[in-house]
C-alpha cells in the first residue's frame, strides 16, 4: 500500500515554511542547511522502506523528511528577498524636499470623492545624482486637479517626501502599501508630465478599456448604483461613498463592494456553458476560456481575492476537460501555495486570508449543511419529490448556506483584523444575496449590448438597477442596528488558533466520536462548552482591563461624548444640550453593572433649564458637574471654572478641555496609547496653539457636523502632519475604542 504526500500537506509545509521565514528570518545558509538534512534523510529512509508492500515506520518517516524538504523551501523562498535597500532607495530620502524627480505611472489613477491617488515607480536615471533612483512612491492631491493622467505618463515630481503613516492600529496603511512595494508618500506634490511613454503598451489598452467600460457603467447607472456595479464588475471602488463603505465594513457584506472570488466563479462558470454548449470538443473550453480568465482578472486590477479565484477555475477547466476529478479542497491548496511562493508577503494579506478561508469554508461545509437541510425536510415533509427537494435545498445554498459556510472561517479573520464580530451579517448576506447573481450576469449583459446598441442596453439596465438599489437600501438598514457588531480584542494568533482547532475537530469528527461511547459524550460536551464560556468570560474582562471607549452623539449643534475607563469609570461631556438631553445622559444604563457617572461638564443655552436640571437627581448623583463651565459644587477640591488647558484625570485618561470659540469647545482624549481630538466645528487655526498637549502625539481626529474636512486636510498638509482623520458628519453616534493594539470604532 503506497501512500504520498497529499496537496494539502505539501501546501501547509509551503505555507509553514514562509510563515517561519517572514517572522524569524533565518538565514540562507540555515535553510539550506535544513534542506539538505531533509532531502537526505528523506532518500535514505525511502531507500529503506521500498522492499515493503505495507506503509512500515521507514516510509512514514520518509516522508516526515520530505515535508522538513518543502518547509525548507519556503524558508529559503523568503531567505531569497533582498534584506536591504540600495542606498539610493526612496524611503531613504524620508522627510526630505525633492525637485525634479523623475518616474512614471505604472496603474491607472485613482479618483475619490476628496482625493486622486498616483502610483510612480521611479526612473533609474535622474537629473541629478543626488536624487533617489529606486523604489515607488504614491502621490496624493487633495485638491482638484485639472490635469488628466494616465498609465504610462512620465513625471517630474517635487514635493515633500514621507513614510506612510502606522498608528499601530489592526490596519496600517504603510504596511498596505508596502505589499505593492511602495515606502513612501509625497501630499500634493507639484507634477509635469514629460514627453514619452513608460510601460506595457498592451496593459495600457487594457487600462483604456477599463476606464471606457467604467465610464459606459456611469451612463447606464444612477450615482450609487454605478459606484456599486463598477465595484463588482470591474473592481473599481473609487466612487463608492464613505458611509456606504461604512455600512458595507459594519454588516460583514464589504466582500461583494469589489469583485470578488465568488462573483468571478460565477462569472466563469456561466461563460464556461455558453462554451461548451457552442463546442463540444474536450480541447475548446480551455484553449477558449482560460485567456479570458486572466484577461479578466488585468482587467479588474488582479487583487488576491481574483487571483485566487482565476488559479483555481483555471485548475478546474483544465482538469475536467482531460478527465480528472475535481477536488476543491486539493485546488485551494495548490494556488495558495503559487501565490505565496511568488509573492511571501501575500501570506499576510488580508484579502488573500478572507478569500482563502471563504473558499476553504464553503469546500467543508457547504455539502454537508445541504444535507443536513435535506434530511431535516424530508423528516418534515415525507411526501415531497425528490425533484421540489433538490430545487428547495438550491435555493436555499445559494440564498445562505453558502454564506454561513465561509463565515465560519472569515468571522475569525475578520475579528483579529478589525477587533469585530458583525452579529448581523449572516441576516444581511442572506437579504442581498438573490441580487448577486443578476448584478453580475445582468451588468455584464447591460454592458455588452450598451455597446451593440446603446437604446437596448440601456433598457436593460432599468430592470438591473433594482439589484445594486436594493443591495445598498438593505445593507444601509442592516448598519443601522445598534446591536449589529461586537467589539472585542482578538490577537492573530487566537483566531488562527480557533481555526485551526474548528478544522481539526470537523475533520477528525468521526474518528472522535467513535473513540467515545455514547454516555461519555455529554459529560465532554459539556467540559468544550465550560472551556468556551470560560476562554470568552476571560476575553471580555482582559477588554474591559486593557480597553477605554468614548461614545460620540451629535445632533445639531449638541455633542455628547462619554469617556470610560478600564476600570469602568464615567466621565461624561455634553455641549449645547436641553435640560432634557442632559438628564437622559446622565441617566443612561448600558448594563444594570455599569456604575453612574462620575464626573460630568454639560452647557445647557437656557437659564431656565440650568435651574431645573441642578434641581434634578441625576445631578445631585455626580461627585464633580461643570455647568456652563463653572463647578456646580463650590465645595469639591477642583478649579472654580472650566479655562483653557484645563485637565481631568480619571485611571490614567487625561480629558483636555483645551479651548472655546464662538459657543464651540474643543475636547482631547488621551489615555496611554493614543490621543483623539474632538475639534467640534473650531477650525485648526484656533487649536492648535500653547495650550494644546502634544501635537505630535494625537492619533485621530474625528469631524463632525460643524467641521470642515477640506480645511483639515489642508491645514494637516501644510504643516507635514499627518493623524488619522475621521469623517463622522453623516453619522448621529459613533463608539472608539482605545487599546493597546490601535483603534477601532462602530
Amino acid at each position: 500500500m503506497k501512500k504520498k504526500i497529499g496537496a494539502v500537506q505539501a501546501a501547509a509545509m509551503l505555507l509553514m515554511g514562509i510563515f517561519v521565514g517572514l517572522k524569524f528570518h533565518p538565514s540562507l545558509i540555515i535553510c539550506v542547511v535544513i534542506f539538505a538534512a531533509g532531502l537526505t534523510g528523506g532518500i535514505f529512509f525511502y531507500l529503506r522502506g521500498k522492499g515493503y508492500i505495507l506503509d512500515q515506520l521507514p516510509k512514514r518517516v520518509s516522508r516526515l523528511f520530505f515535508c522538513i524538504v518543502i518547509f525548507a523551501v519556503g524558508m529559503i523562498r523568503v531567505s531569497l528577498i533582498p534584506a536591504d535597500r540600495p542606498a539610493k532607495a526612496i524611503e531613504n530620502f524620508a522627510e526630505q524636499q525633492v525637485k525634479d524627480l523623475t518616474g512614471f505611472i505604472i496603474a491607472p489613477p485613482v479618483t475619490t470623492p476628496s482625493r486622486t491617488y498616483l502610483r510612480v515607480q521611479l526612473e533609474n536615471k535622474q537629473l541629478e545624482s543626488t536624487l533617489p533612483n529606486e523604489g515607488r512612491v504614491m502621490l496624493i492631491f487633495y485638491d482638484d486637479i485639472k490635469t488628466e493622467f494616465h498609465y504610462g505618463d512620465r513625471l517630474s515630481v517635487s514635493g515633500k517626501i514621507i513614510l506612510p503613516p502606522d498608528s499601530g492600529s489592526g490596519f496600517s496603511y504603510r504596511e498596505y502599501l508596502a505589499r505593492s512595494g511602495i515606502s513612501t508618500m509625497i501630499n500634493n506634490p507639484f507634477v509635469k508630465i514629460l514627453p514619452g511613454f513608460s510601460g506595457s503598451v498592451a496593459m495600457s489598452y487594457i487600462y483604456r478599456l477599463r476606464k471606457t467600460l467604467v465610464d459606459q457603467i456611469y451612463r447606464l447607472f444612477s450615482k450609487q448604483e454605478g459606484a456599486l456595479m463598477a465595484g463588482i464588475l470591474l473592481g473599481d471602488e473609487s466612487k463608492i461613498t464613505s458611509d456606504i463603505d461604512r455600512a458595507f465594513q459594519k454588516t460583514g457584506t464589504a466582500h461583494i463592494i469589489a469583485i470578488s472570488g465568488a462573483n468571478f466563479t460565477l462569472l466563469t462558470w456561466v461563460l464556461m456553458r455558453i462554451v461548451r454548449r457552442l463546442f463540444p470538443n474536450w480541447w475548446a473550453p480551455p484553449i477558449i476560456m482560460i485567456p479570458f480568465i486572466w484577461f479578466y482578472t488585468v482587467l479588474v486590477g488582479g487583487n488576491s481575492a481574483v487571483v485566487r479565484a482565476a488559479l483555481m477555475c483555471g485548475l478546474s477547466i483544465i482538469g475536467s476537460s482531460i478527465g480528472r476529478t475535481e477536488n476543491g479542497v486539493n485546488n485551494l491548496a495548490l494556488t495558495s501555495a503559487a501565490m505565496t511562493l511568488w509573492d511571501p508577503n501575500a501570506l499576510f494579506d488580508l484579502g488573500f486570508q478572507l478569500s482563502a478561508t471563504a473558499t476553504l469554508g464553503i469546500l467543508l461545509y457547504s455539502e454537508p449543511l445541504c444535507n443536513l437541510v435535506r434530511a431535516v425536510i424530508a423528516k418534515i415533509y415525507p411526501k415531497i419529490t425528490e425533484e421540489l427537494l433538490t430545487s428547495i435545498v438550491r435555493v436555499l445554498n445559494e440564498l445562505c448556506l453558502m454564506s454561513f459556510s465561509a463565515q465560519v472561517y472569515t468571522l475569525w479573520v475578520s475579528a483579529q483584523a478589525f477587533g469585530r464580530i458583525s452579529l448581523i451579517a449572516p441576516l444581511a448576506n442572506f437579504l442581498i444575496a438573490p441580487f448577486q447573481s443578476l448584478i453580475m450576469i445582468g451588468g455584464f449583459l447591460v454592458l455588452l449590448l450598451s455597446f451593440i446598441f446603446y437604446p437596448l442596453g440601456d433598457a436593460g439596465a432599468w430592470l438591473v438597477w433594482a439589484a445594486p438599489a436594493l443591495t445598498i437600501r438593505i445593507v444601509q438598514r442592516c448598519a443601522a442596528v445598534e446591536w449589529g457588531a461586537v467589539y472585542f480584542e482578538l490577537s492573530p494568533f487566537q483566531a488562527w488558533l480557533i481555526i485551526g482547532g474548528i478544522t481539526a475537530l470537523w475533520t477528525g469528527r468521526y474518528a472522535l466520536m467513535s473513540s467515545f461511547r455514547k454516555r461519555f459524550f455529554q459529560p465532554y460536551a459539556a467540559m468544550l462548552l465550560l472551556f468556551v464560556a470560560v476562554m470568552i468570560w476571560v476575553n471580555v474582562t482582559e477588554r474591559l482591563k486593557h480597553q477605554t471607549s468614548i461614545e460620540f452623539y451629535q445632533a445639531g449643534s449638541a455633542m455628547k461624548l462619554s469617556v470610560r475607563s478600564p476600570e469602568n469609570r464615567l466621565f461624561l461631556i455634553g455641549d449645547n444640550l436641553t435640560n432634557y438631553a442632559a438628564q437622559d445622559l446622565l441617566e443612561k444604563k448600558i448594563l444594570p453593572v455599569v456604575s453612574l457617572p462620575e464626573a460630568a461638564w454639560i452647557d445647557i443655552s437656557e437659564e431656565w433649564m440650568r435651574r431645573k436640571f441642578l434641581a434634578s437627581d441625576a445631578a445631585g448623583e455626580l461627585s464633580l458637574l461643570y455647568l456652563n463651565g463653572e463647578l456646580a459644587d463650590k465645595t469639591a477640591d477642583a478649579p472654580e471654572r472650566m479655562s483653557d488647558g484645563t485637565v481631568f484625570t480619571m485611571d490614567g485618561i487625561k480629558v483636555f478641555f483645551v479651548t472655546s470659540y464662538m459657543n464651540k469647545r474643543v475636547w482631547v482624549i488621551e489615555d496611554k496609547n493614543y490621543m483623539v481630538l474632538f475639534p467640534n466645528g473650531v477650525p485648526p487655526s484656533r487649536i492648535f496653539t500653547d495650550s494644546i498637549p502634544d501635537l505630535e502625539r494625537i492619533a485621530l481626529i474625528i469631524l463632525g457636523k460643524r467641521d470642515d474636512k477640506v480645511i483639515w486636510n489642508d491645514y494637516c498638509i501644510k504643516n507635514r502632519y499627518c493623524p488619522q482623520i475621521e469623517d463622522f458628519s453623516e453619522n448621529t453616534e459613533v463608539t472608539f475604542f482605545l487599546s493597546k493594539d490601535g483603534i477601532s470604532y462602530r
